[in-house]
């Protein structure tokens, strides 16, 4: 699953690229890996195991392009635990600087489990930020998975994340990021005929490089 990464990685790459001289507009490339995740019994550093990398550029300070791989690890009421690409695009509703706006999106997320069944499915997606104090802001991220692809076993899949944290840039170029991560599955059990669900969620810390 690591090779996936080169697919939101790329097309982010290609967005900064159709940006251009628009740079001084607000147009930016940020890289972010969280490598963290204090809910597991201990760290992986790795982009394919519990860690959180997403690639994001705006463009004139409107349009968005990001694209994320992020592990989740075996949930409460699941087995086994899955990997998730994503690609959204998005536009911001409200902005007064890089670091207080309100946006709104809309992607396309795949889910490999580690039973070997795969899933796919649009997502819409809205996120924000919030300036504190100085160089520290709140930030939040959330995405709905309306109509997943059935898998063996389960129907009717719908999803849910959502992480929400404290920021702190100390660099125009490189910030520090703390807070909770949160995934939710919902389906429908076909051996039994009931609704289910699987979910995991735990505390995170990264970094990110922008320019």
């Amino acid at each position: 699953m690591v090779s996936w990464l080169a697919v939101p990685l790329l097309a982010t790459a290609a967005a900064s690229a159709l940006a251009g001289e628009a740079n001084h507009a607000g147009s930016g490339l940020m890289l972010q890996h969280q490598a963290l995740n204090l809910s597991l019994p201990s760290a992986n550093l790795n982009a394919g195991g519990s860690g959180h990398s997403r690639a994001e550029v705006w463009m004139a300070e409107r349009w968005g392009l990001s694209g994320s791989l992020y592990r989740v690890e075996p949930a409460e009421n699941a087995a086994d635990g899955s990997d998730h690409v994503s690609v959204d695009l998005k536009r911001r509703v409200f902005s007064t600087t890089d670091s207080k706006f309100l946006a709104v999106g809309l992607g396309w997320e795949n889910i490999d489990f580690e039973s070997g069944d795969s899933s796919g499915g649009m997502r819409l997606t809205v996120e924000g930020r919030f300036r504190l104090l100085g160089s520290m802001y709140l930030y939040g991220q959330s995405a709905w998975l309306p109509s997943l692809e059935d898998v063996a076993g389960r129907s009717e899949l719908q999803g849910s994340e959502l992480q929400a944290g404290l920021a702190f840039q100390p660099a125009e170029v490189f910030s520090l990021q703390a807070g909770y991560r949160r995934f939710r599955l919902d389906y429908i059990d076909e051996e039994t005929g009931a609704e289910d669900f699987a979910k995991s969620g735990g505390f995170v810390l990264g970094g990110g490089f922008h320019w």
